[in-house]
């Protein structure tokens, strides 16, 4: 877990930062790439921001993923 906080507050998505990993980390735990997919409008709620940043973290986080996992059976690319 500490190791998914130090990923999202590194710079690599743009706009999220340590305060903000650790809040969806201390909400998800391992599960925090899962509830971009799974638990629409409650990262929103948790960071209290607009539904368009979350969608901006979702494309990111999805985009990072398919670079880090090309041969992904999840296609996330929209």
């Amino acid at each position: 877990v500490e190791q998914i906080q130090k990923y999202l507050a590194s710079g690599i998505i743009k706009g999220l930062g340590e305060a903000s990993a650790r809040k969806l980390v201390e909400a998800f735990g391992d599960k925090v790439f899962e509830a971009f997919d799974n638990e629409p409008g409650k990262i929103k709620k948790i960071l209290k921001i607009s539904v368009q940043s979350e969608l901006k973290f979702k494309f990111n986080i999805k985009i990072m993923a398919n670079l880090v996992n090309p041969q992904s059976d999840q296609n996330y690319i929209y």
